[in-house]
């Protein structure tokens, strides 16, 4: 019996987290691979000094200028699962036995000069280079077998006794996981151990990123987030922990100062702050064409860009317009909106909608909000107005007065200030 209370508890704590919707949702713009003309899966998305986005794909290199998509394949024909530039603008990716960088020739074209020619031949079976890290021009391969290093037209490998399960860079420097040594560095071409704590040997590392000072941050596939202060490993606590349990983390970037991007394999996007508290979320319900993120890229407008495991999606998070949806479940339209007693109300084609909101917050969008139609207003509502202190409404039934989630109607003796020229007024705009 406890087990089961136990087991209803994490299941609501999660759907209640996943449950709770944000104000204001920005603009969100779903491509599918009809439209790029390439695979449906996209591992990685990177973007050059040029402002053109390239993308990791099913089917090879796929760019996009903002107006035309383009499809660069591999020599073998296979996916691109991890995409690097540097500083010459060079592309540099990942393939499935097979490694390189793209580069524009004299005509601007982008031709592919393959490295794997620079390795030993019994040991050019790769399999997938799942990760590309670059650090001063120098770059860095993560296969699961060995990480290659790339510098002055020179390759080494690295192996391990086990597996490589995680690559990244973070503050000048390339970090690498292996299934039985922790969390190691790389210093003058040698790996050393950077934290071994023993959490590091039982689930795998999916980003390392500054967080403040020395003090770095962490996440896991399985088991959240922690920080590593004097390569001590710490659990940090975040208000979304049930949540990444659940939904797993598959990807993490910093996106700000105080914020990081969180990339989960069947709940979208989170975006939390250092303090762990959720800021705001973009799944299906918010209007992703798809759960699965594999990659996150912050453009230089600040604004987003998705690799999902079915499609590409862009999220305008940097634009100062966003909608609000009073009901996700209906197609309705909208005609009032009013501020008013610590709640917002907006008027629709099927009745009044409410929901509270948090004042003191400086963007309201960011606000958590539940609307629930107020009771009594089914139909057309054509406006919103607030007289006396009072909150009244046009609707198609006549002039109501509305108090938290009920509306009652209106007479000139129930609303001091409720003259008829207003009602008139109400009833010539309907």
């Amino acid at each position: 019996m406890k087990r089961l209370l136990l087991a209803i508890l994490f299941f609501l704590t999660v759907y209640c987290a996943q449950a709770q919707v944000l104000l204001g949702i920005p603009q969100v713009v779903n491509y599918n691979n009809e439209q790029y003309n390439g695979g449906i899966q996209n591992w990685d998305v990177e973007q050059d000094k040029n402002g053109i986005l390239y993308f990791g794909n099913n089917e090879g290199l796929l760019t996009f200028n903002g107006r035309y998509w383009n499809l660069f394949r591999l020599p073998n024909l296979t996916s691109v699962r991890s995409v690097g530039i540097d500083s010459k603008n060079r592309i540099y990716v990942g393939g499935q036995d097979e490694f390189g960088y793209f580069y524009p020739n004299a005509q601007g074209v982008l031709k592919y000069t393959s490295l794997l020619n620079l390795l030993p031949e019994n040991m050019r079976k790769l399999a997938d280079i799942w990760g590309v890290s670059i650090v001063r021009d120098e770059v860095f391969f993560r296969s699961i077998h060995a990480i290659l290093h790339y510098k002055d037209g020179v390759i080494k490998s690295y192996k391990t006794n086990t597996t490589w399960l995680f690559m990244g860079a973070a503050k000048g420097k390339v970090f690498s996981q292996s299934s039985d040594s922790g969390l190691m560095i790389y210093d003058h071409e040698i790996w050393k151990p950077f934290c071994v704590d023993s959490v590091l040997n039982r689930s795998g590392i999916t980003a390392v990123l500054p967080y403040g000072g020395d003090t770095l941050l962490v996440s896991m596939l399985k088991k959240g987030f922690f920080l590593i202060v004097n390569h001590q490993l710490k659990p940090l606590k975040t208000s979304l922990d049930q949540v990444f349990l659940n939904e797993r983390v598959y990807f993490t970037t910093q996106i700000s100062p105080d914020l990081y991007g969180v990339a989960t394999t069947s709940g979208g996007v989170y975006i939390m702050n250092k303090q762990g508290n959720l800021v705001q979320k973009y799944n299906y319900k918010e209007g992703l064409q798809n759960n699965n993120v594999r990659g996150i890229l912050l453009d230089k407008d600040k604004n987003m860009w998705l690799a999902l495991d079915d499609g590409i999606a862009y999220v305008a998070i940097n634009s100062a317009v966003k909608s609000i949806y009073p009901d996700r479940n209906k197609q309705i339209t909208s005609y009032a909106f009013r501020k008013y007693g610590g709640s917002i109300y907006i008027g629709t084609s099927y009745g009044l909608y409410r929901t509270k909101i948090n004042t003191a917050m400086p963007d309201l969008s960011y606000s958590t909000a539940s609307f629930e139609e107020v009771k009594n207003t089914k139909g057309q509502v054509w406006g919103l107005d607030e007289i006396n202190n009072q909150l009244l409404m046009a609707h198609e039934d006549g002039t109501l007065l509305v108090k938290d989630d009920a509306a009652t109607r209106c007479t000139a003796q129930l609303v001091p200030g409720c003259t008829k020229a207003w009602i008139m007024f109400t009833r010539v705009k309907r």
